[in-house]
C-alpha cells in the first residue's frame, strides 16, 4: 500500500518535471506530454529492467492515465509560471526520493 502511494507520488512529480522542462523549451501541448510520459514512466522502467523484473508501469494502464492527466494540469499551470528553474529542482529531487 505505501509503496503503491509512494510510486504514485513519484510518477506525478516527475510527470510535472517533464512537462516543466517541455514548457521551457518550448514544446507544443503534444510534445510536453509525450516528453512527460516519457520521464516519468522511463526511469521506473529502466530500474525494473535492469532488477530483471517485470516493468509494472508497462502492465498497469491506470499509471499512464495518471501521467497524461498531470501533464495536461500542469501544462496549463505551467503558462502562468515565471521561474521555471527552481520549481524542475524540486520535482526532480522530490521524485528521485520518493
Amino acid at each position: 500500500m505505501i509503496l503503491e502511494v509512494l510510486n504514485v507520488s513519484g510518477l506525478i512529480a516527475f510527470s510535472a518535471s517533464g512537462v516543466l522542462k517541455g514548457v521551457k523549451s518550448k514544446l507544443d501541448l503534444f510534445g510536453v506530454v509525450v516528453l512527460a510520459v516519457i520521464t516519468s514512466l522511463g526511469g521506473g522502467t529502466l530500474r525494473d529492467v535492469i532488477l530483471n523484473r517485470v516493468p509494472m508501469s508497462l502492465v498497469n494502464e491506470r499509471d499512464m492515465y495518471l501521467v497524461i492527466v498531470v501533464a495536461l494540469i500542469t501544462y496549463f499551470i505551467a503558462k502562468k509560471v515565471e521561474n521555471y528553474l527552481m520549481f524542475i529542482k524540486i520535482l526532480d529531487a522530490a521524485g528521485l526520493a520518493l
